[in-house]
C-alpha cells in the first residue's frame, strides 16, 4: 500500500541557532494512552508535556534546573524494502551569514534550504529522520508546560538569557531544541532579532548519546552481555518471529535484517501517523516486534558496564553542573539539553530510575538542585514530569547531594 504524508511545518527562520516562527498554530498532540505504574500516560508518539512543581518546598531554594530531552516525532530512519509511503515536508528552514559576537541582527537576506524530491531515502521532500511539523509542536508544548512551572509559579527564570542550549549535532534535536524556546519564551515584533547560541559537538566526539567511535568498549560491554544464558535462551524463543519478519519484510538473509530496536521504530512511525502497517505486518505482529526491543535494552541497560560506558562521562557533566553552583560558580540557572531516546534511556538508567520502556518522542528529564533551610543541597528528579523517589535517596524525592552522587557512582566510569 502507498501512503503520502504531509508533515506540513510552519516557515520559519534559522538564523545563527535561533527559530524565529513567524505564527504560531495550535499544539495537535497524538496520544495512545496506555495505563502506567509512573503516573503518566505512556504513548511512544509523544510524552506528556507537563511538569508537576515540586511540593514541600517552603525554606528551599531552586538554584539550577537541567533539562534533558529526546526530539519530537520525526520521519522514518529504517527504510524497510517493503515501506512505498511517501513524505511530503515544507518545513522551511532560512540561513543567513552570522557573526559569532552578533547578539541581534537586522536580516536582510535569507537562503532557504529544501531537499530534491523523490532525491532522498524517503520518497517525498523529507529526509530521513526529519523532525516533522507535530514534533516541533511537541516541543513547543513541552516549552509551555515548563514555562508554567519555572517561570510562572517559581518565578525562577525571567528570559531567554537565563538559559544555555546543548544539543547533538542533529537537524531534528537542533530544531527540537528551538521548539522548547519558543515554549519557554515566545519570540517577541522586535524588528532586531536576538541570537540564541546552541552549543553543539561533532558527532564523533559527543558523549550525549553511546559513541561507539570513541569507546569501542560499548561494543564488546553488549558482545558480553549478548552471550548471558538469560539473553541466549530469550532470543532463541523469538526466533521463529525473526524468521517470519525475514520472509515478510522481503529480507533476503538475517545479516540485513534490523535490529529489533530499528524494526521497532520504523513501525512506529505507522502507529504515530495512522497509518496502515506493510502487509503481512499484523497488530499482533507490531506488539510482539515492540516487547523484544523493550525486552531486549532493558536487559542491555541492567549492566553497570554497558550504562556506564554509555552515558556515564554525560551523567558526570550533569553532575559536575550542580557542584559548579554549589562551589559558588556562575551558570545559567536553566540549561537545556536536546538529544535522543539513547539519551535519555541510559541516563535514566544511570539514575536507577529507567522504567524499562522506550523513551517516547518528547521525553524530558528534570534534574533541579535545591538548597535547604539548613544549607544542605538536594537533588529532584522528574521523568516525564512526574517526581521519581529514587531507591538511595532515604524515601524522600529531595535527595541529599552526597547521596545523589553515590547513586550514579558506579555508572561514572573512572579510566573512559
Amino acid at each position: 500500500t502507498n501512503h503520502t504524508i504531509h508533515c506540513y511545518q510552519r516557515e520559519s527562520i534559522f538564523y545563527s541557532g535561533k527559530m524565529v516562527e513567524k505564527y504560531m498554530i495550535a499544539i495537535m498532540m497524538m496520544m495512545i494512552a496506555i495505563p502506567s505504574c509512573m503516573g503518566y500516560n505512556y504513548s511512544y508518539c509523544g510524552a506528556p508535556p507537563t511538569v508537576s512543581p515540586t511540593t514541600d518546598t517552603d525554606g528551599k531554594i531552586l538554584k539550577l534546573v537541567q533539562v534533558i530531552t529526546r526530539h519530537g516525532d520525526r520521519t522514518t530512519i529504517t527504510k524497510l524494502p517493503v515501506d512505498h509511503s511517501v513524505w511530503y515536508c515544507n518545513f522551511s528552514t532560512y540561513l543567513a551569514p552570522s557573526m559569532q559576537e552578533q547578539k541581534s541582527t537586522q536580516l536582510n537576506r535569507l537562503f532557504r534550504k529544501n531537499y530534491m524530491e523523490n532525491r532522498q531515502q524517503n520518497l517525498g521532500t523529507c529526509f530521513a529522520g526529519e523532525l516533522t511539523q507535530l514534533g516541533f509542536d511537541q516541543h513547543v508544548a513541552l516549552g509551555q508546560g515548563l514555562r508554567e512551572v519555572y517561570v510562572n509559579t517559581y518565578k525562577y527564570i525571567n528570559s531567554s538569557d537565563d538559559v544555555a542550549i546543548r544539543s547533538t549535532d542533529v537537524p531534528r534535536t537542533l530544531s527540537s531544541a528551538q521548539g522548547h524556546m519558543q515554549g519557554l519564551f515566545p519570540p517577541t515584533d522586535d524588528v532586531n532579532v536576538p541570537v540564541k547560541d546552541i552549543f553543539t559537538i561533532e558527532t564523533d566526539l559527543d558523549n550525549m548519546t553511546p559513541n561507539t567511535a570513541m569507546c569501542p568498549g560499548i561494543n564488546k560491554a553488549l558482545d558480553r552481555v549478548h552471550k548471558h544464558h538469560e539473553y541466549v535462551k530469550y532470543m532463541a524463543k523469538v526466533a521463529p518471529l525473526f524468521s517470519e519478519l525475514m520472509v515478510v519484510l522481503n529480507y533476503s538473509s538475517s545479516s540485513t535484517l534490523p535490529k529489533w530496536s530499528d524494526l521497532m521504530d520504523a513501525l512506529q512511525v505507522y502507529t504515530c501517523h495512522n497509518m496502515k502497517y506493510p502487509a503481512g505486518i499484523t497488530e499482533e505482529i507490531f506488539q510482539e516486534i515492540v516487547t523484544v526491543a523493550n525486552w531486549q535494552y532493558d536487559y542491555e541497560l541492567k549492566d553497570t558496564e554497558v550504562v556506564s560506558l554509555s552515558i556515564g562521562t554525560f551523567t558526570e557533566e550533569l553532575a559536575g553542573a550542580m557542584q559548579a553552583v554549589i562551589n559558588g560558580e556562575d551558570l545559567p540557572p536553566y540549561l537545556i539539553y536536546s538529544g535522543h531516546d539513547t539519551t535519555i534511556a541510559p541516563l535514566m538508567a544511570s539514575l536507577s530510575g529507567y522504567d524499562g520502556r522506550w523513551p517516547p518522542y518528547a521525553s524530558h528529564v528534570e534534574l533541579e538542585l535545591w538548597l535547604n533551610s539548613d544549607k544542605e543541597y538536594e537533588v529532584v528528579v522528574k521523568y516525564q514530569g512526574e517526581t521519581l523517589t529514587l531507591p538511595y535517596c532515604k524515601g524522600s524525592i529531595f535527595c541529599p547531594f552526597k547521596s545523589f552522587l553515590a547513586g550514579i557512582e558506579p555508572f561514572i566510569s573512572s579510566n573512559y
